[in-house]
C-alpha cells in the first residue's frame, strides 16, 4: 500500500520498520514528524544505526536549516520536524515535493478540531506512514483524523465515519475489519525474546536513631496539621507536600545500604547496566 498504519506495541521497532519501508519504496525525500526527543535523539540514532547508503539528515528547526534544502544533492534526505514546527510551516512543507511522510506518535493529531491537526493533515505525499502504539485513547471517533489523512477516499468525512463505525457493536466489528486491511500490529512477545522478569521485595527496619528522627518529624507534622486544619484548603498544596517529603526522605535512609548491596551484586560485579528510580536528587547524590 502507499499508505499504512503501524500500530505495534512500544519497543517493537516501528521506526526501523518505517526506515525499511522508505528504502523498499525508494523514497528520496522523507519528512518525519515526531516529538522533540524523537527529532533530536530517536530518529537520528535509528537512521544512523540502520542505514549505510548515501543519505542526509536535516533537522528542521529554523530558517537556516530550511535553506539547506535548496542545495542540490543526490543523497536521500531525511527531514525531521517536531509537530509544532510542521504545523507552523505546513504551507512551506507542502511545496517540498516530498516522497514520504511519516507521522510518528500519530495519536497527537486525533483531535480533528484542533488547528495543529488540521494543519498537519493538509500535508500530502505519494507515500504515507502513521506510527503509534496507542492510536486512540477514549473513543473511536479519534481515529478519524489519521484515517482521513492516510486514506481520504475511504474515510472522507466525520459524519459518515461516525455513522458507519461508531454507533454500535456492528460498527466496531466493521472498523476492526477495515483496520486489519491497513494496519500492522506486533506485540513484544511476537518479535523479542525477553528474559523472565524476577521481582524481589525486601523489608528494611529502621535503626533506633533513625526511628527517633522519623517520629520527631512525624510528630511535628501532626501538630502543624492539627493547628492548621481549618485553613488547609486555603494553603497551597506544595506547603503540605513539602512537609510530607521530609518524612519520605527519612524513610528512604534505611534502604540505602540494601540498595547499595543490590546494585553491587547485580550490576557492578556482573558488569551490567541498571536503572535506579528515586524522587529526590540528593538521594541520587548519595549513590
Amino acid at each position: 500500500r502507499d499508505s499504512n498504519l503501524i500500530g505495534s506495541e512500544m519497543g517493537t521497532g516501528k521506526s526501523l520498520e518505517a526506515i525499511a519501508y522508505a528504502v523498499q519504496r525508494n523514497a528520496k525525500k522523507i519528512l518525519v514528524i515526531s516529538t522533540k526527543s524523537g527529532v533530536n535523539i530517536t530518529w537520528p540514532d535509528e537512521i544512523n544505526k540502520h542505514l549505510s547508503s548515501n543519505y542526509e539528515i536535516i533537522m528542521l528547526r529554523d530558517s537556516e536549516q530550511r535553506n539547506a534544502l535548496s542545495n542540490k544533492t543526490e543523497a536521500t534526505r531525511w527531514l525531521l520536524a517536531t509537530y509544532s514546527f510542521a504545523a507552523r510551516n505546513a504551507e512551506w512543507l507542502r511545496n517540498q515535493n516530498l516522497d514520504l511522510i511519516i507521522l510518528d506518535e500519530s495519536h497527537k493529531i486525533n483531535n480533528d478540531h484542533s488547528i495543529q491537526s488540521r494543519s498537519l493533515t493538509s500535508l500530502d505525499a505519494p507515500l504515507k506512514l502513521a506510527l503509534s502504539g496507542s492510536l486512540f485513547k477514549n473513543n473511536r471517533n479519534e481515529l478519524f483524523s489519521i484515517l482521513n489523512w492516510a486514506f481520504p477516499e475511504d474515510f472522507p468525512d466525520m459524519d459518515t465515519f461516525h455513522r458507519k463505525y461508531c454507533r454500535n457493536e456492528e460498527g466496531l466489528l466493521r472498523l476492526q475489519y477495515e483496520l486489519k486491511k491497513r494496519m500492522v500490529v506486533r506485540m513484544k512477545n511476537e518479535v523479542l525474546r525477553l528474559p523472565t522478569i524476577n521481582s524481589l521485595e525486601e523489608s528494611v527496619a529502621m535503626t533506633n536513631k533513625q526511628r527517633g528522627e522519623y517520629e520527631a518529624v512525624e510528630e511535628d507534622f501532626i501538630k502543624w496539621y492539627e493547628s492548621h486544619f481549618k485553613e488547609i484548603s486555603k494553603l497551597r498544596g506544595s506547603v503540605v507536600l513539602k512537609k510530607l517529603h521530609s518524612l519520605r526522605k527519612l524513610a528512604i535512609q534505611p534502604k540505602i545500604p540494601l540498595i547499595t548491596e543490590l546494585l553491587t551484586e547485580y550490576v557492578v560485579r556482573q558488569d551490567r547496566k541498571g536503572v535506579l528510580f528515586t524522587t529526590y536528587l540528593d538521594v541520587l547524590d548519595q549513590f
